[in-house]
């Protein structure tokens, strides 16, 4: 409970969660080491951050990937060709413009963390929906939703990822079995 409330009174305290994260961290360990009779010996402390820093390792090198990817998409002008390009293959159709747009954003949220998922979809997707009716504030709910359903979605599924990591299970079937539990909750903004 100590490393928890230590995590808790830093946030609330305004500190960034890196700084919070590491606090956390050292406070779990030193934690550890005051457990009366449970010490772990040296060998297995260096086996457990052996372990962490291979799994943070594997997460880190994909969802830089990830990164390079969104960027390459922002910066050739793509995310602002894409509403033209949806209002008109959609000629005006509400339910396909719904469609291709919730395609879009689960293209484009892919892998981003949700407050930049959110921004780079709400300039692309948000005021096609606008221009053909839909209010500003269901617009937005709809871009927003689809942006963070593609952390669960092929092709990179992020969440899958770190969900497979930590279950020491294969990354393609968690992200298979994952899409599959939320396939229902595709339909919900519709």
């Amino acid at each position: 409970l100590v490393p928890l409330a230590t995590i808790v009174f830093l946030f609330i305290k305004g500190f960034s969660p890196m700084y919070v994260a590491f606090w956390g961290v050292i406070t779990t360990a030193i934690m550890a080491f005051m457990r009366p009779g449970k010490q772990l010996a040296w060998r297995e402390w260096l086996e457990g951050l052996t372990s962490g820093i291979m799994s943070g390792a594997i997460i880190a090198v994909s969802l830089a990937t990830i990164g390079m990817v969104t960027k390459v998409l922002t910066v050739s002008g793509l995310g602002i060709k894409l509403p033209s390009i949806v209002e008109t293959l959609s000629g005006g159709n509400l339910p396909l413009a719904l469609i291709l747009v919730m395609v879009v954003c689960l293209i484009l949220g892919t892998g981003v963390p949700t407050t930049p998922a959110y921004i780079l979809v709400a300039m692309v997707g948000a005021p096609v929906l606008v221009q053909l009716g839909v209010g500003l504030l269901s617009a937005h709910f709809f871009v927003f939703y689809y942006a963070v359903m593609a952390l669960i979605t092929p092709p990179v599924a992020a969440a899958a990822i770190v969900s497979s990591q930590i279950a020491g299970a294969s990354y393609i079937s968690t992200g298979i079995e994952a899409i599959k539990i939320a396939a229902p909750s595709l339909l919900v903004p519709f």
